[in-house]
């Protein structure tokens, strides 16, 4: 069994408003490409990948987010399930819940709403968690959440007794706040909720070692490594202590392919259960599929 835990639905780069505004046209996805292409070798070069900052935001906007192209995708690639993974305001998650409550393939994440009060986020969770979902992700870069403000605490201070895991992105984007994209910015956040599982997206994408170091000294933080080389997924193999325990697959669909992050898990990491607990059953029993 497969299960993807990070695609995507929709849109949640650009609000309604902004995709109204902007002309429609084709922008070939060349940098995107080529770095699956590599099997996201481009990693190593860590901060010089910057370099293409707005090519690539360009290319991460043109991404097809039909939810038809994400079946397709699980069919060619033998993938069993999918979690989708709202970014309010952008994606909101009665969207991800509707299409998750019509396809058992497929199960849906919550967002954080940062325009919404403490009260009123608490109260959408209870609606939320009731209704099937199954985590809670957090993009303080796009949502422009700071990781330590009082706002988020008290949201995670209510979200806490659902004991469901937190998917954080990490890393650079040329897209939102970069204040808040390295997985540094949650360092307070993880530290103060030991009881909350941290997964951390894209492995800090171009700082992975950062990642790898906080699931080395925080327990309740796993790694999710699209974007991710085999040989950076291998290192973590070898540091993080239950290193199979502690990896789940993720794709970021459609900003990449299905293919190549499944790729990268399968080449570095040869032991058999090792790679059936990261590629189905930690996300069963961390999202309690079951």
């Amino acid at each position: 069994m497969i299960i993807d835990i990070h695609t995507h639905v929709g849109d949640i780069l650009r609000s309604a408003e902004s995709k109204r505004e902007e002309k429609k046209k084709e922008i070939k996805r060349a940098l995107l490409q080529l770095s699956e292409y590599i099997g996201f070798r481009n990693i190593y070069l860590g901060r010089l990948n910057k370099l293409f900052t707005n090519r690539v935001s360009k290319e991460l906007k043109a991404c097809s987010k039909d939810a038809y192209k994400l079946l397709e995708s699980m069919q060619e690639n033998n993938i069993d399930m999918c979690g989708l993974v709202p970014v309010s305001p952008n994606v909101e998650t009665g969207i991800t819940m509707a299409l998750a409550n019509t396809n058992k393939s497929l199960f849906s994440l919550a967002s954080i709403n940062p325009s919404k009060s403490v009260d009123e986020n608490i109260e959408m969770f209870d609606n939320y968690f009731k209704n099937g979902c199954k985590g809670l992700k957090l993009h303080p870069a796009i949502q422009n959440i700071n990781p330590e403000s009082y706002k988020l605490f008290a949201i995670m201070n209510a979200y806490e007794k659902y004991n469901l895991p937190v998917l954080c992105h990490t890393g650079w984007l040329p897209i939102g706040n970069e204040r808040y994209q390295e997985a540094d910015s949650l360092h307070f956040l993880i530290k103060s909720f030991p009881d909350i599982k941290f997964i951390l997206a894209h492995m800090n994408l171009l700082n992975p070692d950062k990642a790898i170091d906080f699931a080395v000294k925080y327990k309740n933080v796993y790694l999710e490594p699209s974007w991710q080389p085999s040989g950076i997924i291998a290192r973590a193999m070898k540091k993080i202590p239950n290193s199979a325990e502690r990896i789940l697959f993720g794709s970021d669909f459609p900003y990449s392919s299905q293919t190549t992050p499944l790729k990268n898990i399968e080449k570095a990491v040869n032991d058999k259960k090792a790679r059936e607990r990261m590629l189905s059953l930690n996300a069963m029993e961390l999202f309690k599929l079951y």
